[in-house]
C-alpha cells in the first residue's frame, strides 16, 4: 500500500512539473513577444528555478523549448538571453508566418458565419487599440486572433505551431526595427473575413508581412549609413506607398 501511495505521490509531482513548465514557457514567450523582454536581455537560471520553485534541470527544459520556438539564444558559457535575430533570420520568419497565418485567415474566411463573424469583431477590437499606443497588448490580442482562428478552423494543431512563427517573427521584426502595420491588417483582414472572401484574407496578411519586409530592407540603408542618391530615395518611397483604393466603379 506504501508502494502505491509513493507512486501515486510521484505521478501528482510529474503532472505537476508539466503544469509548472507550460506555464513557464507561455510566460516568457509571451513576454519575448511582446516585447517585456527585450532583445539581448540575459535569462539567469538559478533566478528562474528560484522563481517557479523548480530544478535548473526544468527550467533549461524550458529554455531549450524557447530556443527551439526561436525566441532564445543559448550559448556556451554565456547562458541563455532572448534572441536578437539578424535581418536575413528576420526575413526568414517574416516569410514563415506570412505564409502560416495567411492559409489560417484563409481557412477562417472560409468557415461557418459564426466563425467568421467571431474573427471579424476580433479583428474590429485590435484598431481601437493601437490608437490608443497599447502596442503589447494589441500583439497579444492578434497572436490570440491567429490561434483562435486556427482552433476554429478546425485546424487545432496547427494553432500552436501558428502562435510560433508568428510570435518569433514579431520579434524579428521589432529586432530589426520594421514593425507591420497590424492596425492596416486588422481593418483589411476583418472586411475579407466578414465577406467570406479566402483570397483576400490570405492576401491581407502576406501583403502586411511583405511591407514589413520592404521596410526592413529601407533600415539597412540607415544602418549602413549609405547615402543613395535622390532619386533613388524617391523611387523606393513611390515604390512601397499604399495607393488609395478608389470605392467608385
Amino acid at each position: 500500500m506504501t508502494a502505491v501511495r509513493r507512486e501515486a505521490s510521484n505521478l501528482a509531482r510529474r503532472r505537476e512539473v508539466v503544469d509548472i513548465k507550460a506555464s513557464m514557457q507561455g510566460a516568457h514567450a509571451d513576454a519575448i513577444v511582446v516585447g517585456t523582454l527585450a532583445s539581448g536581455s540575459k535569462l539567469a537560471e538559478p533566478e528562474i528555478s528560484r522563481l517557479y520553485g523548480v530544478s535548473r534541470i526544468v527550467t533549461c527544459e524550458v529554455l531549450l523549448w524557447l530556443r527551439c520556438a526561436a525566441l532564445v539564444d543559448l550559448k556556451t558559457n554565456c547562458g541563455a538571453a532572448v534572441a536578437a535575430p539578424s535581418r536575413e533570420e528576420a526575413e526568414a520568419r517574416l516569410h514563415l508566418a506570412s505564409l502560416t497565418a495567411a492559409d489560417i485567415a484563409a481557412a477562417a474566411a472560409a468557415g461557418p458565419d459564426e466563425i467568421r463573424q467571431r474573427a471579424a469583431a476580433a479583428c474590429e477590437a485590435l484598431a481601437p487599440r493601437l490608437r490608443r499606443d497599447q502596442h503589447e497588448r494589441t500583439i497579444a490580442l492578434y497572436l490570440d486572433l491567429i490561434g483562435s482562428m486556427a482552433d476554429t478552423a478546425a485546424w487545432p494543431a496547427l494553432a500552436g505551431q501558428a502562435h510560433i512563427a508568428v510570435g518569433a517573427a514579431q520579434l524579428a521584426m521589432r529586432a530589426n526595427s520594421c514593425n507591420a502595420a497590424l492596425e492596416v491588417l486588422a481593418v483589411e483582414l476583418g472586411q475579407a473575413i466578414e465577406r467570406g472572401c479566402r483570397e483576400s484574407a490570405a492576401a491581407s496578411v502576406q501583403h502586411s508581412y511583405q511591407a514589413a519586409g520592404r521596410i526592413r530592407r529601407h533600415v539597412v540603408y540607415l544602418d549602413q549609413r549609405e547615402r543613395p542618391p535622390l532619386e533613388q530615395i524617391l523611387g523606393f518611397a513611390l515604390a512601397n506607398a499604399t495607393i488609395p483604393r478608389s470605392t467608385t466603379r
